[in-house]
């Protein structure tokens, strides 16, 4: 699948309630450690499967 790099926006935005803060950041934190399927890149440039143990998907928020 190509990346849209072109034609796509980002937003941000302050999340100033407390509560809803730690619930951003307990999300946020579960999305950087999924691993499941990931790749390494290798100096020669080849992409190889490193299918970690860690998959956002399946925890509970």
């Amino acid at each position: 699948m190509p990346r849209n790099f072109q034609n796509r926006f980002e937003l941000l935005f302050p999340v100033l309630d407390k509560e809803a803060k730690k619930k951003v950041l307990k999300v946020l934190k579960r999305q950087v450690r999924d691993d499941r399927n990931s790749f390494l890149l290798t100096p020669e440039g080849e992409k190889r499967l490193w299918g970690g143990r860690h998959d956002a998907q399946r925890l509970e928020l």
